[in-house]
């Protein structure tokens, strides 16, 4: 960033605060945002030095004359979004933003060390309502982690782990990666891993009937006709690694217990080697907490490990 000397023409002035001392001059078609110095010092570590007394940009601002400041290789829109939050300029700032444009807020605000001024708006922004989109969840999700935003990061990184049945690595672009460290990435395959490991135990707990001194195969048949309405919901082991892992609960939700045979009544089994061991409820209930705990904890991974004890804010 320089002060402006050039007498070319520009594109009229955006007054976000019409007495402002400092004129941002923004990309390459040199948009200028007028602003209050004292407001982007507050808001940023970096402005604050910048505009200080110990640099050439923070010497003989007022807002007779305006100080012009260059900022070239900066994008105009992201920097009118940080500009009118910190002025306080509610009616100039959408109420919705797209993911593409919430990740490069964040961007900016590491870049500025602003993030703890823009921290309570990004929370209308970080919204995951009517996204479906992988690399848009994902940009929603490396925003959360700047903004130590827990409870969208757990939205966030669950629908990841339901929903998304390619390499986590195909979404970690420059944008997300700048801001988030790689290893929630490996993390997440992690968590997809251990919760469709999860859910095959549940699947296959299903069949286990006891057995005991039974002479009338009664488990060994209910147990085959099981595993039968295990291929035709498409629930046989080889799936639930290959499908996603929301549509492996969808189908799981939908089958159906296999009417129980009754045991030959001349059988000398004790009795419990006539009881079944999981049902339909069971299994339902099981598979919801799954499910409710897909996402990851924010806390967990900042400390480096998702899986160790560590002060969380979300309920594990």
């Amino acid at each position: 960033m320089e002060v402006d000397k050039s007498t070319e023409p520009s594109n009229e002035t955006q007054e976000i605060a019409p007495d402002g001392d400092v004129i941002l001059v923004v990309g390459p078609d040199k948009i200028k945002l007028r602003v209050h110095a004292l407001f982007l010092k507050i808001a940023s570590k970096v402005f604050n030095a910048m505009l200080g007394p110990h640099f050439r940009e923070g010497q003989g601002t007022s807002s007779a004359f305006p100080k012009e400041i260059l900022m070239p290789d900066d994008d105009a829109e992201t920097m009118a979004f940080i500009c009118n939050i910190i002025h306080h300029r509610n009616d100039a700032i959408p109420r919705v933003l797209s993911p593409q444009k919430v990740i490069k807020v964040a961007i900016y605000a590491d870049k500025f060390d602003s993030v703890v001024a823009l921290r309570h708006s990004m929370s209308w922004w970080l919204n995951l309502k009517g996204v479906y989109d992988p690399a848009d969840i994902s940009r929603l999700m490396a925003a959360a982690y700047m903004f130590d935003n827990s409870k969208v990061f757990e939205e966030t990184t669950r629908a990841l782990v339901l929903d998304y049945t390619g390499s986590y690595l195909s979404l970690a672009d420059d944008d997300c990666v700048g801001i988030i460290p790689w290893t929630a990435f490996y993390v997440l395959e992690a968590r997809r891993s251990r919760v469709r490991m999860d859910l095959q135990e549940i699947i296959l707990n299903g069949k286990k009937h006891r057995k005991g001194a039974c002479n009338c195969d009664w488990a060994s048949k209910n147990n085959n006709a099981y595993m039968e309405a295990l291929q035709g919901s498409n629930l046989w082991p080889p799936s639930v690694f290959n499908t996603a892992v929301s549509h492996v609960l969808e189908n799981l939700g939908r089958l159906q217990d296999p009417t129980p045979l009754k045991p030959d009544p001349k059988c000398f089994s004790i009795v419990y080697a006539h009881t079944e061991l999981k049902g339909k409820v069971e299994r339902d209930s099981e598979a919801n907490g799954i499910k409710e705990k897909a996402g990851l904890c924010l806390g967990c991974v900042r400390s480096g490990n998702a899986d160790a004890p560590f002060p969380c804010r979300v309920k594990h």
